[in-house]
């Protein structure tokens, strides 16, 4: 499916060893077997911070307006923004633009009159789906597997439909790139508010609103699929590890459709005692090595932590596999 390519999303326990998983990828030139890949070699001196301005401009996302992230996940975005300022760095609002028309456009529009899950549905599942799920299902069914609950909930949404037809698959690749123009606008308009005067960096946000759910309670991946529609890398990063006996501000008192209604009422201290606290920094479009060492600089600030040994994983659009 090349509506949404798919791309190599390596799990490392250091930023270092994810742009060691890069250069060793790219030094096998996968662009001489791979027809759509480019020809686009590491830049290790990027990577190790050359060309990064001493000052940085970071752009902050607390909430998409879709889904309000858990409480945890607020205060960790909170420290490292006086992290960041009391560094001498330029720390910025992100303004969202159009979260729940980019899940609109891959997976289709939320029936907001149903308010628990597991029955929340989608309509259509567009760019996600664009075959109904008929690849899907043929590779499970050629592997003796069946769906687990997740997977199913996910292909339910096209069951029923018909593949899109040509015209149509057109259709939805030139709304995809119109969205695509219109996030990049706004991206380059961050040069109005940041006090460098430049774009910002990179943009620090959440990886999902809540921190590891319960089983098959997942109905919300907006803070990671909106950068994938985009088409643009991100590393996810371990930032603590949130205790029950943890103070953090309550959770929102309203909600704004159903889905934020489940992952509101999810919220309990006792259900996400000892789980891992991870962060997002999304980057310019083939700018992974620029990424990886923003988040370096970002370390130098605030070390990762060390008393648990959780991966830290990154999404790479310059590591792309084809369609074939």
């Amino acid at each position: 499916m090349d509506a949404i390519i798919g791309c190599v999303g390596p799990m490392a326990t250091s930023a270092r060893d994810l742009g060691l998983f890069c250069r060793v990828m790219l030094a096998a030139e996968p662009w001489l077997d791979e027809p759509p890949l480019l020809e686009m070699p590491w830049k290790e001196n990027v990577a190790r911070g050359d060309g990064l301005p001493e000052r940085l401009s970071i752009a902050i996302l607390y909430d998409d307006s879709v889904v309000k992230p858990h409480p945890p996940i607020i205060q960790a975005l909170d420290k490292y923004k006086s992290a960041l300022e009391s560094a001498g760095h330029d720390v910025i609002r992100w303004e969202p633009l159009d979260h729940q028309k980019g899940w609109e456009l891959i997976v289709g529009h939320i029936s907001i009159h149903l308010v628990t899950f597991p029955n929340i549905r989608f309509l259509q599942a567009k760019l996600y789906l664009l075959d109904g799920g008929a690849e899907y299902h043929e590779t499970i069914l050629a592997g003796g597997e069946w769906e687990v609950p997740q997977t199913k909930w996910i292909l339910d949404h096209a069951r029923g439909r018909q593949p899109y037809t040509p015209h149509e698959i057109f259709q939805l690749n030139a709304e995809r790139e119109a969205f695509r123009a219109n996030a990049l606008a706004h991206w380059n308009s961050t040069k109005c508010r940041t006090a460098t005067g430049r774009p910002v960096d990179a943009v620090l946000c959440p990886v999902a609103p809540t921190l590891a759910p319960p089983h098959e309670t997942t109905s919300w991946w907006g803070y990671s699929s909106h950068w994938n529609l985009l088409d643009l890398p991100a590393v996810v990063f371990p930032v603590g590890q949130y205790s029950a006996s943890d103070e953090v501000p309550s959770g929102p008192s309203s909600s704004r459709n159903a889905v934020e209604e489940f992952i509101t009422n999810q919220w309990d201290p006792k259900t996400y005692d000892n789980a891992p606290i991870s962060l997002q920094l999304v980057g310019r479009r083939h700018n992974e090595e620029r990424l990886l060492a923003i988040l370096g600089a970002i370390e130098q600030i605030i070390p990762p932590p060390s008393i648990f040994n959780f991966p830290i994983k990154a999404s790479l659009s310059r590591c792309q596999w084809s369609s074939s």
